[in-house]
């Protein structure tokens, strides 16, 4: 064999063990990609139901501090409390 012959084989086979290493190298950047991907969709779903409870809450809010009906209601349903002569009774 001559040089020019050895010197084309090592070229191919450099060529293609870049090749390989780069399709190995972008794999697991695709790998890590979708990963990333799945992290940000949770976090994003995670955003909305948060999102969804301050929106809930400050219904709530609002209505504690204009409603005075919703605020009654509140206290007699959460803190169990009655007017006077009145008789609240609870079943478990």
């Amino acid at each position: 064999m001559n040089i020019g012959r050895i010197v084309h084989y090592l070229s191919v086979l450099a060529f293609a063990g870049i090749a390989v290493y780069s399709a190995a190298s972008l794999y697991e950047n695709y790998q890590e990609l979708r990963e990333m991907e799945d992290q940000e969709a949770i976090a994003e779903m995670k955003l909305n139901e948060l999102k969804a409870e301050s929106k809930r809450r400050q219904i709530v809010l609002q209505k504690l501090e204009d409603d005075p009906e919703y605020i009654e209601r509140s206290i007699r349903t959460k803190l169990g409390y009655a007017e006077k002569d009145e008789v609240v009774f609870r079943f478990e």
